[in-house]
This record gives C-alpha cells, sequence and structure tokens, in this order.
C-alpha cells in the first residue's frame, strides 16, 4: 500500500469554472479517508485527479514520494471502484474476479489463491459459479469490491460505491467494508455526499464545500470542533441551528438577540468591542430550561421518530420569531402551540464570524 498526497491542486473547466480551489491533502499509509460535501464541491474531481483520470491544472500527485501527476492510471496501480457495478454480466462471479488479474499475465496458481481468499473476506464463497444477473444488489456490489482487492492495488479509490444500495443494504455494506479495511489495512478514499456514510466509515473525513477544503479531521471531531460554520450545518443529522446575534461585553460577556440573552464565559480574544456573530447548536443539545430559560419557544410541528421526536419550535421575541429544531425523548407530552422555555448548555455552543463563517476562539463556557 502507500500514502497518498495532494499539493496545491487546482482543476479548472473551461473559463474559470474552478472544480478544484488550491487543495492540499495527505492521507496516510492504511488510512481510510472519506471526502464528503454537496453535488459539485469537487469531491469526485479530486478522486478523479489521484486516479489520473483528471489531470490537474496546477499541483502535484504523490503515491509515497513518487511525483505521479504525469502517470497513466495503468501505471499509478490504484483500484478504483464506481457507483455503478460494471460487471461483466456474461462472466461468473469468479471469472469477474479473475479477469484483471489475467489480462496481467499473473500465474494461474496465484489468481486461484487471491480468489479462494477474498470470497471468503466477502462472504462469496457460494456465490462464485453465479452470474451478476442471478445476485442481488449487494452481492454484485461485493463483486465489485472484490475484483479491486483481488489485484492487491497500492490504494482504493471509491466513488459513492454504495449509492444503488436500499438503505437497510447500505448499513451491511458499510459494516463489511469497515471490516474488510481493518483487515486489509489497505489505503482507502472513499466519495459520498451522505455524511453518515462518511461519520460511519472514515478514519478522517474531509469536508470540501465549491472546490474548497473546509476541514479534514477525525469523525468526532468534526462533529464536536467543526471549523466552519459550513461544516457544521452539513454534518449531523437534523442540521445544526444556527442565530445571528451580537457578541457584546457588559461586564459579562453576551450573546444577544431579539430571542434571548445569554451570558457567556468567553475567550477575551473574542472581544473587540460589539461585534456580530454567528450562534450554533444542535437540536440534540437544547434542553428544556428546570429554571430561568435562555430563550422561550412555541412548537410548531412534531415529527415522531421512535424513540424520540423533532420539534421544530419558533423562538419567541421581537419579531415574528426564529425558526430552530430540537430533539426530545418520544416520552415527552407536548402539543402544538405549546410553550417552551429552553436552556442552551453554554459547552454545546458554537461561534463562527459572519463573513467567511470560520470558528472563533474555544466553545463558550
Amino acid at each position: 500500500m502507500a500514502s497518498i498526497r495532494l499539493e496545491k491542486i487546482e482543476k479548472v473547466f473551461g473559463k474559470n469554472q474552478a472544480a478544484v480551489r488550491s487543495l492540499d491533502l495527505e492521507i496516510a499509509d492504511g488510512a481510510f479517508v472519506v471526502l464528503v460535501g454537496p453535488s459539485g464541491c469537487g469531491k469526485s474531481t479530486t478522486l478523479r485527479i489521484i486516479a489520473g483520470l483528471e489531470t490537474p491544472t496546477r499541483g502535484k500527485v504523490f503515491l509515497g514520494e513518487q511525483d505521479v501527476t504525469a502517470f497513466s492510471p495503468q501505471e499509478r496501480d490504484l483500484a478504483m471502484v464506481f457507483q455503478s457495478y460494471a460487471l461483466y454480466p456474461h462472466k461468473a462471479v469468479r471469472q469477474n474476479l479473475e479477469f484483471g488479474l489475467r489480462m496481467r499475465g499473473v500465474a494461474p496458481a496465484v489468481i486461484s489463491e487471491r480468489v479462494e481468499r477474498i470470497a471468503k473476506v466477502l462472504g462469496l464463497e457460494t456465490l462464485l459459479e453465479r452470474k451478476p444477473g442471478q445476485l442481488s444488489g449487494g452481492q454484485r456490489q461485493r463483486v465489485a469490491l472484490g475484483r479491486a482487492i483481488v489485484r492487491e492495488p497500492k490504494a482504493f479509490l471509491l466513488d459513492e460505491p454504495l449509492s444503488n444500495l436500499d438503505a437497510k443494504l447500505r448499513v451491511q455494506t458499510r459494516a463489511e467494508l469497515s471490516r474488510m479495511h481493518r483487515q486489509l489495512s489497505a489505503t482507502m478514499v472513499y466519495v459520498t455526499h451522505d455524511q453518515e456514510e462518511a461519520m460511519t466509515l472514515g478514519d478522517q473525513i474531509a469536508v470540501m464545500n465549491q472546490g474548497v477544503l473546509e476541514q479534514v479531521a477525525p469523525p468526532l471531531e468534526i462533529y464536536r470542533r467543526p471549523a466552519t460554520a459550513f461544516v457544521a450545518g452539513f454534518i449531523g443529522s437534523p442540521t445544526m441551528n444556527f442565530f445571528r446575534c451580537t457578541l457584546r461585553q457588559d461586564g459579562t460577556p453576551r450573546l444577544r438577540s431579539s430571542c434571548f440573552d445569554i451570558a457567556l464565559n468567553v475567550d477575551a480574544s473574542l472581544l473587540t468591542g460589539e461585534r456580530e456573530v454567528l450562534l450554533g447548536i444542535r437540536p440534540q443539545d437544547i434542553r428544556l430550561a428546570e429554571g430561568e430559560a435562555d430563550s422561550q419557544a412555541r412548537v410548531d410541528v412534531i415529527q415522531p421518530l421512535g424513540n424520540e421526536m423533532v420539534q421544530h419550535i419558533k423562538l419567541l421575541g421581537q419579531d415574528n420569531g426564529t425558526s430552530a429544531m430540537m430533539i426530545v425523548p418520544a416520552e415527552m407530552t407536548v402539543q402544538i402551540n405549546d410553550q417552551l422555555g429552553l436552556h442552551f448548555p453554554r459547552e454545546r455552543l458554537h461561534l463562527f464570524d459572519t463573513g467567511p463563517g470560520r470558528r472563533l476562539g474555544a466553545a463558550p463556557r
């Protein structure tokens, strides 16, 4: 296996249509890195640049210490798995797994050993003589993965390989991918727009937005300390609540809006006089007030999810109310139009500037 390093990668299509902008990314040997972001953010273009299917406008691609920017896909020895299974319909599973090795002139005994071993890892032993038309979608995707694994490439590149599977199969196949990564200790780069998939699969998550790499970090760090408002809003379901407010010093630092007035302890470097900020708090972190409330809200919509409920609420203030969401236990008795007192735990608040949306200092306390 090999590490992968991207240095100042840019990709421009046509006239000033930048798909990737000055991207630096280092993927350690044996790491599982997930590129995640909305459609059109540049994640698939980045993967294709790593594979050699796209040539960067500027920048360099390294495998290990070797500059492979000018190498063809064949010379890079990387295995790519696409959203479509791309299996040979007239060939049995065994022949699909063998095909790439036979084309490379690998000895028959080696081919047989590898195919049997990978078939066992992926639970395909009883399916080796079947053709793709006789397999379920999940089984076909495992064959596509096996065809890549059996080559023993320097790294695996996976472009939304689970998108065609139903929800149950996606969960099962994600678990198989994680298990496979542990067994192979393989370098894997995985592209998805599904933030839940990113959180459950990756050792590291690289969040992209409009061609820019916003943050690279382990999943829990991405969730707990998002570097930008975009990352905070993209990672997590339901999405984070955001409120524009004023951070000001009145003896005690305070966050003020038409809906709340919250006293804080914050890093003094944040307080250069009065400033507008973006306050973020996740729906899971809003609490019902047991004493004095930080804000009052009215219940607008209730969505039961089994063991919990998503409540769409309106924070009451001088305007017509600010919309937000909170998650509460399913057994909570609440009706539409009920008024609630809310508490915003200080250690769960996130502050961002109102320009680029960068995170401000340490979390409030």
